[in-house]
């Protein structure tokens, strides 16, 4: 089985622990970054592939 792009939905009460989480230890990028609504949220990558 070959899989092209796997897409996961993850939620935290505070967006940072997540950011520390995907970005700091995974080594993900923040590809988009919404953070001025009622449910803020954030899109991550790596090597360019969201």
């Amino acid at each position: 089985m070959i899989f092209s792009n796997l897409v996961l939905s993850v939620f935290y009460r505070d967006l940072s622990d997540g950011l520390k989480l995907f970005v700091d230890c995974l080594q993900l990028t923040i590809e988009h970054k919404d953070v001025a609504t009622s449910q803020p949220f954030c899109v991550v990558g790596k090597d360019g592939k969201v």
